[in-house]
């Protein structure tokens, strides 16, 4: 009902603007790859450089979704995730050339899947039944604005700056995703966990 989606929105707020920043970078990323390697010349490289950053993402999902026993709470795993992905996009903003840029969007798409799952296991420490039905359907509504965002983003930059300077857009764009995720994690280390709770 509006009041339980209302209560949903004001409890994952947080993770709604996080999940907005990430989806920002994924959607700006895209449509910045596209330009750049289009300016370089490397265009027959589109498909390899997408399909490695997707492959890499697989990998990390499967890396991290194997594990079970952390010794951590998910917001602070979600936000050494944020970090991690962060410091992973910054080099394909400021490389040059194909072969450099090609490793640097390969090693981005490792913290992708990482930090989905672990922004899933915040939702289901948080919350459960209709409140975790509604915060996964919240937060996948603020992925998807931001990589509309995002998408915009990154063509304007490419408009305004050309496509090889307009990748320094994902510079603030990373910082900005933290942000929220750091804050999130520091409200966390004082809320009991929903197992806490009973």
């Amino acid at each position: 009902d509006a009041a339980g989606m209302t209560g949903a929105i004001r409890e994952n707020a947080l993770l709604i603007v996080s999940a907005a920043a990430i989806g920002s970078i994924l959607g700006a990323s895209q449509v910045l790859l596209l330009g750049y390697c289009n300016s370089i010349g490397a265009a027959d490289g589109i498909a390899l450089a997408l399909g490695l950053n997707s492959g890499a993402s697989l990998v990390g999902a499967i890396l991290i979704g194997s594990k079970s026993d952390w010794r951590w709470g998910a917001e602070r795993r979600f936000a050494v995730a944020a970090i991690l992905f962060a410091l992973l996009t910054i080099p394909t903003a400021l490389v040059s050339g194909f072969l450099p840029y090609l490793v640097a969007t390969t090693a981005a798409g490792f913290g992708i899947a990482p930090m989905f799952i672990q922004s899933n296991a915040v939702i289901a420490e948080r919350s459960g039944g209709s409140a975790r039905s509604a915060a996964f359907a919240l937060i996948g509504g603020g992925v998807i604005f931001g990589i509309s965002a995002g998408s915009a983003i990154g063509g304007v930059a490419i408009d305004a700056a050309g496509a090889s300077d307009a990748r320094l857009i994902l510079i603030p764009l990373a910082l900005l995703m933290v942000l929220p995720i750091l804050v999130g994690a520091q409200r966390a280390e004082k809320r009991p966990t929903r197992s806490a709770k009973r």
